[in-house]
C-alpha cells in the first residue's frame, strides 16, 4: 500500500483492505511449484469528501420576544435530524431531538445542530438567544369628584388630554406642592390630576421585571405587584374623608398598596394629620425676588394665612396676586 512493487516477501493478503486515506495498492499472486508469478496490478484510491449537513435555520433570529412565542427550526438537508438544547450547552446526537415548535416563555438560549447517517458530517452549531418581554394593561381611573390620584407605570406613556402628572418633593405649610411634568416615565411615581375626572387604559412592555418598588422625591409606589406595607413615621396615603382629597397620616398602620399606586413620606419634622394638594405655581401672575423694603402690605400663604415674611421657593398671595418667590 506504499506504492512499491510487491514481491513474495511483501504482506500476504488475508482480508479486505480499509481505505481511510489516499492510497495506491499494488498486488501480485504467486504459487509454489512450476508457476510463474502473476503480473502486478495497480489501483489508486482517493478519499471522497463527506457532505456537510446544512446548518439549521430558526424562524426567529433571537432578541426580545413576547412570552409564548413559538420558535421553529428547519434543515435543508433531506433526511437530517435536528438536535437542540435550551440550557446553553452544545448539542450532540445525544441531545433532544427536535420534533416541533419550541415555546419561549422565559429568557432562553437555544442551540441546534443537524446530523444525517451515512457519509455525512454534522452541521455547524447555530445559537439563538431570546429575552422575553411582558405586555400589560394599566388602568387609571380618577373620578370627577376626587380629581386627584396616584400612579406608577412599568412603562412610559404620553399624557392624554385632560390628564396632568406631577412630582412632589416640597411641603408648604399644610400643602404638598406639586411640580408638573410633560409625560409619565417608566417606574416613576406621580400624583395625577384630572379636573373633570379621567379613565384611561394604557398598554405597554414592562421595562424591567426586576423593578417593583420605587421612591422618587416624597412618593413611593409599586409598579408590578400589590404590597402590604407597615407605614413608617410620617407616611401618608391619599383619601377623601369628606373634606376633599388629601394625604392623611397613616404612620404605624398596615395598609395594602395596590400595584400602580403610591404613598407619601414627608420630612421628619412634619406634624400635620393631613396635607392638601397644591399644583405648583400654576396660575402665578409673576415671579419675583424678595426685595428689601418690599412695600407689599397684604401677604398670605397658599393656605390663606396672613404672613409677614416670605420664604424663597414658595407661592404667596401678595396684594391679591399669586406670586412665586424665586429661590
Amino acid at each position: 500500500t506504499d506504492g512499491t512493487t510487491p514481491t513474495t516477501s511483501s504482506a500476504v493478503y488475508n482480508g479486505a483492505i480499509t481505505v481511510n486515506k489516499a492510497m495506491t495498492i499494488k498486488a501480485m499472486a504467486a504459487k509454489s511449484g512450476n508457476y510463474l508469478n502473476s503480473s502486478v496490478v495497480t489501483a489508486s484510491y482517493t478519499i471522497k469528501a463527506r457532505e456537510v449537513v446544512k446548518t439549521p435555520v430558526f424562524s426567529i433570529g433571537g432578541g426580545e420576544v413576547e412570552a409564548g412565542t413559538m420558535v421553529t427550526i428547519s434543515c435543508a438537508t433531506s433526511g437530517a435530524t435536528i438536535y437542540y438544547t435550551t440550557d446553553g450547552s452544545t448539542p450532540t446526537t445525544s441531545s433532544a431531538v427536535y420534533s416541533g415548535a419550541i415555546t419561549v416563555n422565559s429568557a432562553m438560549t437555544i442551540k441546534a445542530m443537524a446530523a444525517k447517517s451515512g457519509y455525512y458530517t454534522n452541521s455547524a452549531v447555530v445559537t439563538r438567544v431570546f429575552n422575553v418581554y411582558v405586555t400589560v394593561d394599566r388602568v387609571i381611573n380618577i373620578t370627577a369628584q376626587n380629581k386627584f390620584g396616584t400612579c406608577i407605570l412599568p412603562f412610559a406613556v404620553q399624557l392624554p388630554a385632560g390628564l396632568e402628572a406631577y412630582v412632589c418633593d416640597e411641603v408648604n405649610g399644610d400643602y404638598i406642592v406639586l411640580e408638573p411634568v410633560s409625560s409619565i416615565e417608566a417606574n416613576t411615581p406621580y400624583i395625577l390630576y384630572a379636573a373633570n375626572g379621567a379613565e384611561h387604559t394604557f398598554n405597554g412592555r414592562i421595562v424591567d421585571e426586576n423593578v417593583d418598588e420605587v421612591t422618587k422625591g416624597m412618593l413611593t409606589g409599586f409598579a408590578l405587584n400589590s404590597h402590604k406595607v407597615t407605614m413608617g413615621d410620617n407616611c401618608y396615603v391619599m383619601q377623601d374623608k369628606g373634606k376633599g382629597v388629601m394625604f392623611y397620616n397613616a404612620s404605624g398602620m398596615e395598609i395594602t398598596i395596590p400595584y400602580n399606586r403610591c404613598y407619601l413620606t414627608l420630612p421628619a419634622n412634619s406634624n400635620s394629620g393631613a396635607y392638601r394638594l397644591y399644583r405648583g405655581a400654576t396660575g402665578v401672575e409673576c415671579i419675583k425676588d424678595i426685595a428689601e423694603g418690599d412695600s407689599a402690605t397684604e401677604i398670605y400663604d397658599i393656605t390663606g394665612r396672613k404672613v409677614t415674611n416670605m420664604t424663597p421657593g414658595n407661592v404667596y398671595i401678595v396684594n391679591g396676586k399669586k406670586v412665586y418667590i424665586k429661590k
